[in-house]
């Protein structure tokens, strides 16, 4: 309330923007630029190079603790001001809300030379899958003890094969109709090794 100049103010704008009607109201975007119609943005981030999973969280937050605490102290007409600050610490301190969420995976766990060998004895298809889940073993492979499948949180919720698989190709399907949607990892248990492969069921 006491700044005398904005810096930058680059709020995403709302359905119906137009800059002439925001620069009318003197609320135009600050060191920003949007095209009128617009009501979202784009943001670029540059991720590591060893990145193989992207958790994105959006998050609404109804009032920052700065600003509650900048109304407390600066109100000196009447008591709104004290109010409001009990009201924000009495119910939570307007904790940031996540609206919505969602992985990503890269590849990076495929361009190495020892993963490029895994890349052709195992793959999982489609994902992401919105029903059973194709697991193929190409030519090659080792020998498969079995197949189980864990959650992020490391609980094995399914064993989709035991028994041993002979070398070679061979075709494995699991049924999800049961699985709730969500993030999973399919782990082949070989003679020799345990190799992973992270599925998305929508």
């Amino acid at each position: 309330a006491l700044n005398n100049m904005v810096v930058k103010d680059n709020r995403i704008p709302p359905r119906g923007f137009t800059n002439a009607n925001f620069a009318a109201i003197q609320a135009a975007p600050v060191d920003y630029s949007y095209p009128d119609g617009a009501y979202s943005d784009i943001t670029e981030y540059t991720l590591p190079a060893t990145t193989y999973r992207v958790n994105v969280q959006l998050l609404y937050q109804t009032t920052s603790k700065e600003y509650v605490e900048f109304l407390r102290d600066e109100n000196r007409t009447n008591s709104a001001g004290q109010v409001i600050y009990n009201l924000w610490a009495t119910n939570g301190k307007s904790a940031p809300v996540v609206m919505n969420e969602a992985d990503f995976y890269t590849n990076v766990l495929d361009v190495t030379s020892y993963n490029d060998l895994i890349k052709k004895q195992v793959q999982v298809y489609p994902n992401p899958a919105e029903g059973n889940v194709t697991i193929n073993l190409n030519d090659g492979a080792p020998y498969l003890r079995s197949i189980e499948v864990y959650n992020l949180n490391g609980q094995k919720i399914s064993t989709v094969a035991t028994g041993g698989i002979s070398n070679g190709k061979s075709t494995i399907e699991w049924e999800t109709g049961h699985i709730q949607p969500g993030t999973y990892i399919i782990r082949c248990n070989f003679d020799d090794k345990s190799e992973s492969r992270f599925v998305i069921l929508k």
